[in-house]
This record gives C-alpha cells, sequence and structure tokens, in this order.
C-alpha cells in the first residue's frame, strides 16, 4: 500500500473541493433551467462520493488521486457535457465512449480499494485481468440499473432501448477489458496494482 505524503493529502484535499464545488454548481445551473430530474441525478451522484469521502476515512485508506481524478472528470463528462451540454443527443458516440472511459476509471478504483480493505495478497496476471473484466461488467450492469432507474423515478430518457442498452453494455466490457490489460499486463508500478 502507497503512504501518501502531506503534498499528495492536500492535492486530495483540493481535487475533492474541486469536485464538490464544480458539482454543485453544475446542480445550481440545473436548477436554474429547470431540468430537475438531471439536478436530482447530480445530487446522487453527489451524494454518492461524500459517501465514498466517509469510507476512506472510516476505513482509514486514501484512493491514488490519479484514479480519484479519473472518475471526477468522468462525472463531470456525464453531467455537465452529456446532459447539460446535450452531447448524449447531438453526438453519437459521446455515450459510448463514456460508457468505456468510465468503466475503465471505476474498474480500476474499486479493484484499488479491494486490495487496500481485504489486504490480498499478490496473484497471478490472469486472475487480475478477470477479477477487472468482471469488475468492468459489474460497473456496466450499475450504470444501466441507474440508468433505467433514473428513467422510471425522474422521467428521463437515458436508455433509448434494447439496443442502446446493449451497445452500451459492449462498450463497459470493453473499459473493463482495458482495465484488466493495464493493471494485468501494462503499467505495474501503479499503487493499486500488486508488485
Amino acid at each position: 500500500m502507497i503512504l501518501f505524503n502531506s503534498d499528495q493529502k492536500r492535492l486530495t484535499i483540493l481535487l475533492n473541493s474541486l469536485f464538490i464545488g464544480s458539482y454543485l454548481i453544475i446542480i445550481g445551473i440545473f436548477i436554474f433551467v429547470r431540468k430537475y430530474a438531471f439536478a436530482a441525478e447530480t445530487f446522487l451522484g453527489l451524494f454518492s462520493y461524500a459517501g465514498f469521502m466517509l469510507l476512506e476515512k472510516k476505513m482509514k485508506f486514501q484512493l491514488e488521486n490519479q484514479l480519484r481524478l479519473f472518475i471526477m472528470v468522468s462525472a463531470v463528462l456525464n453531467s455537465f457535457f452529456g446532459e447539460y451540454m446535450g452531447l448524449y443527443y447531438s453526438t453519437p458516440y459521446h455515450d459510448k465512449i463514456l460508457h468505456m472511459v468510465g468503466t475503465f476509471a471505476f474498474a480500476l478504483a474499486i479493484y484499488s480499494v479491494m486490495n487496500k480493505i481485504i489486504a490480498a495478497t499478490p496473484v497471478s496476471r490472469l486472475y487480475i485481468f478477470i477479477l477487472l473484466v468482471s469488475l468492468g461488467a459489474l460497473v456496466g450492469v450499475v450504470m444501466e440499473l441507474m440508468e433505467y432507474f433514473s428513467d422510471v423515478l425522474f422521467k428521463t430518457y437515458n436508455q433509448f432501448g434494447l439496443v442502446d442498452t446493449n451497445v452500451d453494455m459492449i462498450y463497459d466490457m470493453l473499459g473493463g477489458i482495458l482495465a484488466g490489460l493495464y493493471c494485468a499486463y501494462g503499467v505495474r508500478n501503479a499503487g493499486f496494482i500488486h508488485q
């Protein structure tokens, strides 16, 4: 496990502050333009991130800042650029790329947290690859369920039918495969990867 020095902890505080501030601004924008469903979705994302911050503090671990930043960028690409700027509707690839990139980021983050909490021993590259592909698939399923429940509860239009859902799942799997390849066969000196 990496021990974080004071500069890394300051960077974590800065990143958390920027994310919370930007999400509060995005929520305000959605309320101002009367897109209350998207404001509620964004608030749930902010609430989830705050819960993760509490988990970090309670369990005494810290997610690597590069993963934290990757997740934050994915979240802002979703809420501000995807929903508010309308890239989900005006660009055919925004949703697909975001599914792949978001799954990549979340699978790596979940893997990192698991290694910190469970204190796993080093395992084979194939095991790491299979685990991350599986985490990517799970992240994809959770994202699709969130889209479904958002459509049902908030009357949004995140899912456009079975083809859309299946294509999203393909890109989620690609994100999981990329995360698996990155951890198992790519850069091995990152703090969340077993040596």
